[in-house]
């Protein structure tokens, strides 16, 4: 049965606290994110009597209607994306009960969410170690009182974040639903690398700082990868011909979204390997050719995993392979393990024998 349902969402903007030292890019920084909140709220406003309560780096977001709330963070998101700024955000189910207090008194002006839903999605926002848009479960799932949730559910995807721990290097991957990145980005046209590198510098800058800060930036690559469009993948192929003795871990997917062969160029290179978890993105790589059941054959598949298990970022699974991150559907992991297992033969078998 579908039901009115009410939405809310927090998002923060990262990165203020670095900027605080120069007041003029903070000041330039605090413009744009308050114009673009302007700009899109106006519709917010207009389509699903919405409300937006903006403060400093910060902004709670309410909307009677699901799809035009997640268009609003979509749009901000992207829109942001473009300057190189970047927000967490979470959306659940609830209402802000917002409470102008000016004109009450001369002592306080401002606004105050009075509901405990304002806190619940705050907090929310606070476990999402990730930059991107993360969805509560139970809005995400919902089938039953979800308006158009067959054509919503196009609209978003399954990623994934990395969870730091404090006291060491070790992380863990959580699953979590996003908001795709918008269809424009696939393929190899300007603004789909003008992206890339914008994330990439921004990720790199942030390893700088520390790992911690950086693996923010792994959840939204992997939204980006598993945003590639349906459209985009059709075509995908796997080029077996580029794999040989000089070229052991090439990048062999032709036809494929602009992110792939550039994540697996960065997995190659020894100039990156300080960066945690590429492992990751390199499963969710395969997981998006091994689904394009029309242009990846079998044999495609066997020659994809023994080539990923070249990577070194992957190796490391070669002792203990139940600790693969449980990331992959339930038939692309069986099928990943039965080729892996193979690639263990055969993989030293053939640097044994190479040019002998």
């Amino acid at each position: 049965m579908i039901m009115d349902n009410n939405y809310i969402a927090y998002l923060d903007l990262l990165g203020t606290k670095n900027s605080r030292g120069d007041y003029k890019a903070y000041y330039e920084n605090m413009l744009k994110f308050t114009d673009t909140l302007r700009t899109f709220g106006i519709c917010l406003k207009k389509e699903a009597n919405g409300k937006l309560v903006m403060f400093n780096d910060g902004a709670f977001v309410e909307s009677s209607d699901l799809s035009v709330i997640i268009s609003f963070l979509a749009d901000v998101r992207d829109h942001l994306i473009v300057d190189g700024l970047f927000f967490k955000a979470a959306l659940t189910k609830g209402k802000l009960d917002v409470d102008p207090l000016n004109g009450r008194d001369d002592v306080i002006s401002g606004i105050i969410c009075r509901s405990p839903d304002a806190s619940a999605v705050y907090s929310m926002q606070e476990s999402f170690k990730g930059i991107g848009i993360w969805i509560d479960p139970e809005v995400a799932n919902d089938k039953e009182t979800v308006k158009n949730y067959n054509d919503l559910k196009d609209k978003l995807v399954k990623s994934v974040y990395i969870e730091s721990d404090e006291k060491s290097d070790n992380y863990k991957t959580i699953k979590y639903t996003d908001v795709k990145i918008r269809t424009e980005y696939d393929g190899y046209n300007s603004f789909s690398k003008e992206l890339a590198r914008t994330v990439l510098e921004a990720c790199l800058k942030a390893y700088t700082q520390s790992p911690k800060f950086g693996r923010y930036y792994l959840s939204l690559l992997a939204t980006i990868i598993k945003s590639s469009s349906k459209s985009a993948l059709s075509e995908l192929k796997w080029n077996r011909a580029k794999i040989d003795d000089k070229n052991p871990n090439g990048l062999s997917f032709d036809n494929c979204p602009y992110i792939f062969n550039l994540i697996l160029k960065m997995v190659c290179s020894d100039d990156f390997n300080y960066i945690s978890a590429l492992d990751v993105l390199c499963f969710l790589i395969m997981e998006s050719a091994f689904e394009q059941r029309n242009s990846i054959s079998p044999d495609d598949k066997r020659s994809i995993v023994y080539a990923f298990s070249q990577y070194g970022c992957i190796q490391k699974y070669n002792k203990n392979i139940d600790a693969i991150p449980d990331i992959l559907s339930d038939s692309v992991r069986i099928e990943f393990i039965k080729y892996y297992k193979e690639s263990l033969i055969e993989a030293p078998l053939d640097n044994l024998f190479r040019n002998l």
